[in-house]
């Protein structure tokens, strides 16, 4: 055989060898690959780039028997263990079993101590995040719930499906469940700047003194976006104590969009004993930074005695320390009389405050 043919078979053997060691390491990478691939489609965009892939779906449901029993080890090591690290490792373990296919199961698998585990609360967290009236049906069965724990299937249900979240409402019956969904979708709400929707779901509960409160800050919000409707809903409210006092909120939230209508409808809504002086001070304090010659000469046109006062030592109070000098001219073109004392000394007071020195009033 001569030295080509010789050369010839060889690079032949070699080509063979080095393709059976090709095939040989593809098919030890192939389980690592599929396990990184298994690792990565816990994420929810993963997995949904695996199933256009043309992974068949499952016929049947899953049996996620066998991860919760998994979660149900892995927590009972966690709570035995003593060292945080190690804790934390453990925790980010359970974390990783965790998919939006098997989460609603694994929760309901958890007990009341489980549930209140770092673990549990975010599992349950995220199973509300893609189901809120599973989680929300299934835990109003759990003895033993906490605020927290009920906030977190109904924070942020109201905001992403109101319809879903008022159905649901509507089949509780009266009792500790249904109060405790109410205060959490109120501060939902508030959250959300929905006065009317907070008031609506506030007078569904108990009166209280919390409640009442917090009636207040919601009728201030809807006055920022409805005044009108909200003037008219206070003025129906029964009781009078209850009344001026949301009247009050409603103002305050009025002046925040028209301050010099706020100002007209508190002084024309005014009881016989005289003007809120609490919400006119918040009146002012809000109109004057904004337009201070306008609002000192609302004052002196509209009120007299010590709603003219107290009105016009807000007004020139925000106008001395934003711009002193024009305040000072606007003052001196004043008739003498009380409403002039009470302006000089209230400038008075805002040129030591300029001074670093702080005087009486």
């Amino acid at each position: 055989m001569n030295l080509r043919v010789l050369l010839g078979v060889s690079i032949a053997l070699l080509a063979a060898l080095l393709g059976w060691r090709i095939l040989r390491h593809e098919h030890v990478l192939a389980p690592a690959r599929a396990d990184a691939v298994g690792g990565v489609a816990a994420h929810p965009a993963a997995q949904v780039r695996l199933s256009s892939a043309g992974r068949a779906p499952s016929a049947s449901t899953p049996d996620f028997s066998a991860v919760k029993a998994q979660v149900l080890r892995k927590l009972a090591a966690w709570r035995g263990e003593s060292d945080e690290l190690r804790r934390d490792a453990l925790l980010a373990e359970l974390l990783a079993l965790l998919t939006d296919e098997n989460v609603g199961e694994i929760v309901r698998a958890l007990s009341p101590e489980w549930l209140a585990t770092p673990f549990g609360e975010i599992s349950l967290r995220r199973w509300a995040a893609l189901d809120h009236l599973a989680a929300a049906t299934w835990l109003a069965t759990v003895p033993g719930v906490t605020d927290y724990q009920a906030g977190l299937v109904v924070y942020g249900w109201l905001g992403q499906d109101r319809t879903g979240f008022h159905a649901y409402l509507a089949t509780l019956p009266e009792g500790a469940w249904k109060q405790d969904v109410l205060k959490i979708v109120t501060n939902d709400a508030l959250l959300l700047k929905d006065g009317a929707e907070a008031i609506d779901l506030l007078l569904r509960q108990p009166a209280a003194g919390q409640r009442d409160e917090m009636l207040g800050w919601a009728a201030t919000e809807w006055a920022r976006q409805d005044p009108v409707r909200a003037a008219e809903w206070a003025r129906q409210i029964a009781d009078p104590a209850l009344q001026a006092r949301l009247f009050g909120a409603v103002t305050v939230g009025y002046a925040w969009k028209e301050p010099q209508q706020a100002a007209e409808l508190l002084v024309a809504s005014a009881p016989r004993e005289g003007v809120d002086r609490n919400v006119l001070s918040s009146v002012m304090n809000i109109w004057s930074p904004q337009a201070p010659a306008a609002a000192a000469g609302w004052v002196t046109e509209h009120l007299a005695g010590a709603d003219q006062l107290l009105a016009i030592r807000s007004v020139l109070t925000a106008w001395g320390y934003a711009d002193f000098t024009a305040a000072q001219n606007w003052t001196s073109n004043l008739s003498a009389g009380p409403l002039r004392d009470q302006a000089e000394r209230t400038l008075r007071k805002v040129a030591a405050a300029h001074e670093g020195r702080e005087i009486g009033d």
